[in-house]
């Protein structure tokens, strides 16, 4: 073996040696210079799924002011953000187009703020600026506000991808949007099921972006809805505008708390001297003239609104006008054609909820007559960009069809609270009260024989109705304000004149809360015009003061023309719960207490002739029941009215130097006295409400079931007469011993002036005992409604002599009340005086007061 190797050595050798000496270029070593490495396998680079190429590839583009990506059948969606968009302001708004028709009304505008997108190292943050606190961004201030005021997040999405340029990002829209925003889950009845909750429709614009996104809702522990189909599963369909901040000439208005228009407000740190950090701007659209030095001239762009193609064509002509109306008042000021009532037509593709249309829209809220203004107003300036004004079916349908409602709204006045999408400034039940009062007063003139009741005249009362209706809400969409006062500029008398309310109209604007006028025998019960009030405050908001040097001067002179006038008087939400009888709900004239004397003894005239008007062949008794109801609501309404005028003080707003007249001026005590003796006759009276039992034992509800199951929630069968008249009455007790109240009569002894009667807290508290206990000093017996009174007033006057709360003198006369009581009980021979049920009832209040006393 070992040879072997050597000899393979010696052979290698030589062959080698032999290569080297043999001819070189006979050697072929083009194998070697042609020779290429072997190709390896071509691999295919790997594809990044998550880049934005990929994450886009199968989407359908939306392009606008925001692009998106959406593939709808992968339910995803993609929000492109520019580098250039990012801290940049936008505005967000919110509408909720179906809810579930019971406590979440559908075409409900909810809310708007302003936000920007800012990038947090891989997250995108929306943020909600901060706008209430501002300064010049040149003062040094400006630092100070940044440094101390925060912002607060809305929501954040994590990136998804960014584009090759680098100046594209890419993030999953439902992370900014697809969470409980609306803040359902709140009321703990329901939480927001995400996996079942999606975008239904996008549409971007070059200044505006649109999406219509499904939420699920499941319930935790809901009650019974009946417009559900399962209560514990509902869906909300919700309408997000997102639009750049207007750009303009606008210049923002500056509010004068002598006239009601929405505002927007913040405090500015500019001028540390000024009285007051608040600035405050009404609300009004960006209204100028085309030719500004005409004396008429149409605006560069008119309000327009459109009416929704669900509203039905027999009540458009209502709408329409009621939408132009208000053209007179902008005709007073310079503008013709100001604002603009179009069709939307059958076939539109746009959404009413897109903030580029004012719309006029119809719904349905079963069992709910509501309708509502709400508009959206920049935040920084005012200026209003969007309006929609909503009306339910149920409204409209309550005249044409029997008055159903089988829930007694007297014992049970707020069915359900459909509010949660407006702020308190913007509430407006106006349409509650009025299509009852309506209704009415439709069954009281055909049955005593004002009217003929025929399908026209019904149909021009209900067109008249719905005209109403449209110019108050619509009113609130030009930014103005209820005005609560406005009922008192006719007097009873002057109201029964038909031609002096034709030509002056039956109060001063169509922002109050009006009753149907009843008092003319039919010729005028609506505001189908604009009041001079309203035309005041449209001139104030919109006047373009172009004969002015400037705009401060213009608007003294507008406001100027207030002083002294009772017509222009402004009174609004916060002031209708206060002390000014004269700024009320539902009132009506100059003197209400007599307005009600007229109104409340029609009732009773309908009352007697009712069984007579109703007693038809194969009507149901339900109608019969309903129609008294009706009537006795009014002595709800009554009631909450003509408590104000005790203790009441006439509120002005008026400035120092308008006027030589206090902003205070209590109410006369002769009509305070008034005020008393009305409760006493019409409320409070021992047999005022005794029934006949020809009318009591026809008051049947119907046995017709519905979809809340009414019949098997009922109470009682027989209608609650006891129950009824005692809420009535003890409503009436709880709002006259207010401890706000007998504050103030307390307070007013000092505010009569001199050559002025005083009305006294001991004259209020012996009126009242006189009045409750009138049978103990007649020595009379009680009847079963004056017993629950009687209780009820017991009741009151220890609370009130134990309540710290209360003046001492009012303590004092609570305790002297029951004491007088006692001691007149316990020096009546009660058992050959009275009745049963009253020698019982006293022998109770007996017990009652000397449990109080010794306790």
């Amino acid at each position: 073996m070992k040879l072997f190797k050597n000899n393979f050595k010696i052979i290698y050798f030589l062959f080698t040696v032999a290569i080297s000496f043999s001819q070189y270029d006979s050697f072929d070593y083009d194998f070697l210079k042609n020779k290429k490495d072997s190709e390896k396998p071509k691999v295919k680079p790997k594809k990044n799924k998550n880049s934005y190429e990929n994450l886009i590839q199968s989407s359908i583009l939306k392009s606008g002011l925001f692009d998106y990506y959406w593939d709808k059948d992968k339910v995803k969606c993609y929000i492109v953000i520019n580098r250039n968009q990012l801290d940049k302001t936008f505005l967000l708004n919110l509408t909720r187009n179906t809810g579930d028709a019971y406590r979440y009304h559908g075409s409900a505008m909810m809310y708007e703020f302003p936000f920007s997108f800012r990038k947090v190292g891989s997250n995108i943050q929306m943020i909600a600026e901060n706008v209430k606190f501002r300064a010049d961004k040149d003062s040094v201030i400006f630092k100070a506000i940044a440094n101390n005021i925060t912002e607060s997040i809305f929501s954040t999405a994590k990136i998804q991808a960014i584009s090759s340029s680098d100046s594209l990002i890419l993030i999953d829209a439902s992370q900014l949007f697809i969470f409980d925003f609306p803040k359902v889950s709140n009321r703990g009845k329901y939480i927001l099921d995400k996996k079942n909750s999606y975008f239904e429709k996008i549409n971007s614009f070059e200044f505006n972006s649109e999406l219509d996104m499904v939420f699920h809702y499941k319930g935790k522990k809901s009650d019974y809805v009946f417009t559900l189909p399962n209560s514990s599963s509902m869906l909300h369909k919700y309408h997000l505008s997102i639009s750049e901040l207007p750009t303009n000439n606008y210049k923002p208005r500056l509010l004068d708390d002598r006239v009601g228009h929405f505002d927007i407000i913040y405090q500015d740190y500019s001028n540390m001297l000024s009285e007051s950090p608040y600035v405050r701007y009404i609300t009004r659209w960006n209204l100028e003239k085309k030719n500004p030095k005409a004396k008429f001239s149409e605006p560069k762009e008119p309000i327009v609104f459109w009416i929704e193609n669900t509203v039905p064509h027999k009540f458009r002509k209502a709408f329409r006008d009621g939408i132009l109306a208000w053209n007179k008042s902008f005709e007073k000021i310079g503008f013709k054609n100001a604002i603009v009532a179009k069709q939307m037509p059958d076939d539109a593709e746009w959404d009413p909820a897109d903030v580029r249309y004012n719309t006029v829209r119809w719904m349905i809220q079963p069992g709910v007559g509501i309708a509502v203004g709400p508009s959206r107003a920049n935040p920084l300036t005012g200026e209003i960009y969007d309006a929609d004004v909503r009306v339910s079916s149920d409204w409209v349908r309550h005249y044409y069809n029997e008055y159903t409602s089988q829930v007694n709204p007297i014992l049970n006045p707020n069915p359900v609270a459909i509010y949660d999408s407006l702020n308190h400034s913007h509430n407006c039940n106006y349409s509650f009260e009025k299509q009852n009062q309506m209704s009415f007063l439709w069954d009281y003139m055909t049955a005593k024989d004002i009217i003929k009741g025929t399908q026209k005249e019904l149909d021009k009362f209900v067109y008249e109705g719905i005209v109403d209706l449209i110019l108050h809400e619509v009113g609130h969409t030009l930014g103005l304000r209820h005005n609560f006062k406005a009922s008192s500029m006719l007097s009873a008398s002057e109201l029964s004149d038909s031609d002096l309310v034709s030509k002056y109209n039956i109060t001063a604007s169509v922002m109050d809360y009006t009753p149907a006028n009843i008092l003319d025998k039919g010729n005028n019960f609506f505001l189908t015009d604009p009041g001079p009030y309203d035309d005041w405050a449209i001139e104030y908001a919109y006047s373009t003061c172009d004969k002015y040097r400037n705009e401060e001067e213009c608007l003294k002179d507008i406001i100027s023309k207030s002083i002294d006038n009772p017509v222009l008087a402004y009174g609004t939400d916060e002031d209708a719960d206060e002390c000014d009888p004269l700024i009320s709900r539902y009132d009506m004239s100059s003197d209400p207490i007599e307005y009600y004397e007229i109104y409340l003894n029609m009732i009773n005239e309908y009352w007697e002739i009712l069984l007579e008007d109703s007693m038809v062949d194969g009507k149901s008794y339900n109608y019969v029941k309903n129609k008294f109801q009706q009537g006795l609501y009014e002595y709800f309404r009554a009631s909450r009215h003509i408590y104000k005028f005790i203790g009441g003080i006439y509120y002005s707003r008026h400035h120092i130097g308008d006027i030589d007249k206090d902003p205070f001026i209590v109410v006369d005590a002769k009509d305070q006295r008034r005020a008393i003796n009305f409760l006493d006759k019409y409320i409070l009276s021992s047999d005022f409400f005794m029934f006949p039992p020809e009318l009591l034992n026809k008051l049947a509800p119907t046995r017709l079931d519905d979809f809340e199951g009414t019949l098997w929630y009922m109470d009682q069968l027989d209608y609650p007469i006891h129950k009824t008249i005692k809420n009535l009455q003890t409503r009436t007790l709880n709002n006259i011993y207010r401890l706000d109240v007998i504050s103030r009569i307390h307070n007013n002894e000092l505010r009569f002036n001199s050559d002025q009667e005083i009305f006294t807290l001991f004259e209020m508290f012996d009126s009242m005992n006189n009045i409750i206990w009138i049978e103990l000093k007649n020595q009379d017996s009680v009847n079963s409604f004056r017993r629950e009174l009687q209780n009820h007033h017991i009741d009151l006057m220890i609370n009130i002599f134990k309540n710290k709360k209360y003046p001492i003198d009012a303590q004092n006369l609570a305790l002297e009340s029951i004491q007088t009581v006692y001691s007149t009980i316990e020096n009546q021979n009660i058992e050959e005086v009275y009745d049963n049920y009253t020698k019982l009832h006293l022998l109770n209040m007996k017990s009652k007061i000397k449990l109080a006393l010794d306790n």
